[in-house]
């Protein structure tokens, strides 16, 4: 049985990484992100900070999901980029201390807590599921460790 969602049609790539479409392909596949996630060289060398920039890649009825989950943004096409920033930063704020108290937790509570325990995953999986929050703010918020771990960790989390 394959763990991927039936949008993502993997076969280029992974066969590119010498893997698999199997349980056993994506588990090799998520632990060298794992890696990556912590090694900046790495992430630099393999141009991650251009990965996907403006374009999508998957089905049809993938791109109308996320065009459905971002519609939100054409809102600000005509505000300031820092006015925006703004906007955006408020909306990821609510939603973070909604997560937090769904959860009767504090900022405080995790910020003392390193690295990426169950209960902040799950806080960060729910921030990014209601606001769409950045993986580098959700971060740096919760004290998570490097930007891609987090994302490592909460796809982990919803699809184990």
């Amino acid at each position: 049985m394959v763990l991927r969602p039936d949008w993502l049609s993997p076969t280029a790539w992974l066969s590119e990484l010498h893997l698999k479409d199997s349980r056993e392909g994506w588990a090799r596949y998520i632990d060298q992100l794992a890696v990556i996630a912590g090694d900046s060289a790495a992430q630099e060398r393999l141009g991650f900070d251009a990965i996907s920039r403006g374009c999508l890649v998957g089905t049809d009825a993938w791109k109308k999901a996320i065009a459905r989950e971002h519609q939100h943004r054409a809102l600000e096409q005509d505000l300031p980029r820092q006015e925006t920033r703004a906007l955006k930063e408020e909306r990821w704020n609510v939603a973070l201390e909604q997560s937090l108290l769904e959860r009767h937790k504090s900022r405080q509570e995790l910020a003392s807590t390193p690295g990426r325990p169950r209960r902040k995953v799950e806080i960060a999986s729910r921030v990014r599921e209601l606001s769409g929050a950045p993986y580098s703010w959700i971060a740096d918020m919760l004290s998570m460790g490097p930007p891609l771990a987090v994302r490592v960790a909460v796809w982990r989390s919803c699809n184990t």
